[in-house]
């Protein structure tokens, strides 16, 4: 049976039960709430005025190492960000100063908007690793990993700084998704990126400097002496998955 309140004025508000075989209990809370409030309940039918603590909006996930997404309830379609790992600075073992050849490259990015998936249904992520640092003397940085969501997105890392060859770590590249990007190159190492900011290319003799955030490079050694500095390692790539 339904429940019909008649107004004063003329209309009415009408209460209307489920078609269901069950029977549901709700009580009501003992007083009126406060302006903004909303009515939530237990789980168990006790009804009572609550005030919103936070920004109901998109929800996300974000994967620093390597690991798995679960769809969750509800949720059918994504949005996912990756990023390389930021490749690693060059050592230097000669009088070559200060020079960004040496500076490794940034991760590269890629963006996809998945559709039709399953909730329950998992994605395997992988984070691209960072570059390691060349060691002291004539020794290059290592490249960044790639990092990927399954077949949906991919880009991989930025290149390790040269060494006396005198070339810098080029950018990495998005290679799967539907918008993808080009990291910068180490001639361009300091200048900072979305998620990332590269290792500050040196100005005096010392180890190179590391990247910092996520995706961005490291700054190779400088020396003006025999002496011998190693370069700055680059920081990891990262995955971001947004509902």
């Amino acid at each position: 049976m339904s429940l019909k309140l008649n107004s004063s004025g003329g209309g009415s508000v009408t209460l209307q039960e489920p078609s269901t075989a069950s029977s549901l209990t709700f009580t009501l809370p003992s007083a009126d709430g406060t302006n903004g409030q909303f009515l939530q309940t237990n789980g168990s039918g006790a009804l009572s005025f609550a005030t919103a603590t936070s920004y109901i909006g998109p929800s996300s996930q974000l994967f620093t190492s390597s690991g798995t997404f679960t769809v969750p309830s509800g949720i059918t379609a994504v949005k996912i960000t990756v990023l390389g790992g930021g490749g690693g600075g060059a050592g230097m073992f000669s009088v070559d100063e200060f020079r960004a050849a040496y500076n490794g490259g940034y991760g590269g990015t890629a963006i996809a908007f998945v559709t039709g998936l399953t909730p329950g249904g998992t994605i395997s992520i992988t984070v691209g690793a960072a570059g390691t640092a060349g060691t002291a003397g004539n020794n290059a940085g290592g490249n960044g990993g790639t990092s990927s969501a399954g077949a949906y997105a991919s880009a991989s890392g930025g290149v390790g700084g040269g060494n006396n060859s005198g070339t810098w770590g080029a950018g990495g590249a998005g290679t799967t998704g539907t918008f993808i990007g080009k990291g910068a190159g180490g001639a361009t190492v300091i200048n900072g990126s979305l998620f990332g900011i590269g290792g500050a290319s040196r100005t005096s003799d010392g180890t190179g400097n590391a990247g910092t955030g996520y995706g961005a490079p490291g700054s190779g050694g400088a020396t003006s002496s025999a002496a011998t500095f190693a370069g700055g390692a680059g920081s990891a790539g990262m995955v971001l998955v947004e509902w």
